[in-house]
């Protein structure tokens, strides 16, 4: 029983800690909008797979998942 109250505490602290850090990144926002005097907001969402998980199947695209125990060169 102690240990779930202290899980319930440790999980109560880190959400106080979430939502501080949620306030100030939301006065920043605010401050460099007073201060430019415009915001701009992108969403990027990717479609299909990882680069280090592609095993292929598209023309002209070689696969590049590697195995387990291979590195990726993201310099190709």
């Amino acid at each position: 029983m102690v240990q779930v109250l202290r899980e319930i505490t440790e999980v109560g602290t880190w959400l106080v800690k979430m939502r501080v850090v949620e306030f100030w990144c939301t006065i920043l926002v605010l401050f460099a909008l007073l201060i430019n005097g415009k915001a701009e907001v992108y969403i990027v969402t990717m479609v299909g797979e990882p680069v280090i998980s592609y095993t292929g199947g598209i023309p002209g695209f070689e696969a590049t998942a590697v195995e387990s125990d291979e590195t990726l060169d993201a310099t190709r």
